[in-house]
């Protein structure tokens, strides 16, 4: 394979990274890149370099987009794990807040039932009191009829 192909070879393998991939390639091959340079000049500055060997650049480069791509995996199974933390978190709090309304809801519940029992109570002690109440005027009225019974005879 000529100079030229193999060249021609590596540059076609260079569009399958990104323009920072080819700046970090640049830069551990000790290539000077302008930060204004385009993806194409960076491509021409690493292939035309007087340290450039083509095997060497293709292992460099492969390993510095795999490198990028796990850090990305990385950065994106981190994103997601934050994700499911926050979403889990949010579950959590809903389920004290509705075990809180729950127990609200109980005590409220409880309380009513309580109250009803208190006024229960009250309205069958009231009944009583009027009932002896009834039962004493009767006495008093039985009692009042023996007199007079006993007074007119």
């Amino acid at each position: 394979m000529s100079s030229a192909s193999a060249r021609d070879l590596v540059y076609l393998e260079l569009n399958v990274g990104r323009k920072s991939d080819l700046i970090e390639l640049g830069t551990e091959l000790g290539v000077t890149i302008p930060p204004e340079a385009v993806i194409v000049n960076i491509k021409r500055l690493i292939t035309s370099s007087e340290n450039y060997d083509e095997e060497f650049v293709k292992q460099v480069f492969e390993r510095i987009i795999e490198e990028r791509i796990k850090r990305e995996e990385n950065e994106r199974l981190e994103k997601e794990k934050v994700k499911l933390e926050k979403e889990n978190e949010k579950q959590r709090q809903m389920e004290i807040e509705g075990n809180e309304k729950q127990r609200q809801m109980e005590i409220e519940g409880n309380e009513k039932q309580r109250q009803m029992e208190i006024e229960g109570n009250e309205k069958q002690r009231q009944m009583e009191i009027e009932e002896n109440e009834k039962q004493r005027q009767v006495e008093i009225e039985e009692r009042e009829k023996q007199r007079t019974f006993e007074l007119e005879n």
